[in-house]
């Protein structure tokens, strides 16, 4: 073995062939690595169609993460060897960025139902990524069927199932988050502190957001936790907090509104008592935010 630092120039047409006809894996990444620099280019972006189904996972795992950058014109084939990716790779992560990519720039019909028996896939992380595309076309449909999921171990399970309740969740998932916030450890937790803070902010009942706030506290307060992780838990507080100023304000402008166009309108009461409890939220959250360390 030679130890060198290697420089090399090589055109789209040549590293094409090295693709095609080198017998080891690091070159055919290496080729590969170079052609997604120029996916623009016709020949380029063949080979990377055609890296989808190389002999090595991890080569077909980058093809697929660089299709979205190749020239149209091979949606069809593209879908056709995803579809199959999904049904018989023998690596899951292929098998899940497969899944990714055809519900990221596909919207056919047919594949829900490809989704769907792939929630029963033996990797979490492909049940996860059917989870989110089921979502992503049907949210009701993936509330549905994320609950039979919430008890999973796996973290990508579960972020799938967070991210789903953050977009679309009601008052209902908020136990989701407090049941699940023991199950993320480390820097897993940021992503979940993250979620459960967008989800919170969806949600209008002041009890659901209370309860939601002892969890972030709770977080934040943790000595044993990792320090990013207690900042994401505070900024989140702070957060919503945020967001009982910005309904403060929008329903203080619609009050002023209200009253300049009928003084006595009937619904002037209902918008000066929403915004009395608002304003008293907002005091609790701030006071709950300045007493963290």
């Amino acid at each position: 073995m030679l130890l060198c630092t290697k420089y090399e120039q090589k055109t789209i047409k040549e590293l094409a062939f090295q693709y095609r006809n080198a017998p080891l894996y690091l070159d055919r990444s290496e080729a590969l690595v170079e052609l997604t620099k120029n996916a623009k280019d016709s020949l380029a972006s063949e080979i990377i169609v055609l890296a989808i189904q190389d002999k090595f996972w991890s080569i077909r795992e980058d093809a697929i993460n660089n299709l979205k950058n190749i020239i149209p014109g091979r949606e069809k084939q593209i879908k056709g060897l995803l579809v199959e990716l999904v049904k018989t790779d023998e690596k899951s992560s292929v098998r899940a960025a497969s899944i990714a990519y055809l519900s990221a720039y596909y919207k056919d019909d047919d594949l829900q139902a490809l989704y769907k028996t792939a929630l029963n896939d033996r990797a979490y992380s492909v049940s996860g990524a059917s989870l989110a595309a089921i979502a992503k076309v049907d949210a009701k449909e993936g509330i549905k069927l994320a609950k039979q999921f919430e008890n999973e171990k796996s973290n990508d399970v579960l972020f799938a199932i967070a991210e789903l309740y953050a977009n679309y969740g009601t008052d209902e998932n908020n136990y989701f988050f407090v049941k699940s916030a023991d199950k993320f450890a480390g820097f897993s937790k940021i992503g979940f502190v993250s979620l459960y803070g967008l989800y919170l902010k969806r949600i209008t009942t002041n009890e659901i957001i209370d309860s939601g706030i002892e969890v972030l506290k709770g977080i934040a307060e943790d000595e044993n936790a990792i320090k990013w992780v207690a900042f994401y838990a505070k900024k989140s507080i702070k957060d919503l907090g945020n967001m009982y100023e910005e309904r403060i304000n929008e329903n203080s402008l619609k009050l002023k509104t209200l009253k300049e166009k009928n003084p006595v309108a009937p619904e002037i009461k209902d918008l000066e008592k929403r915004i009395e409890n608002e304003n008293a939220q907002k005091q609790k959250i701030t006071e709950i935010y300045n007493g963290l360390k």
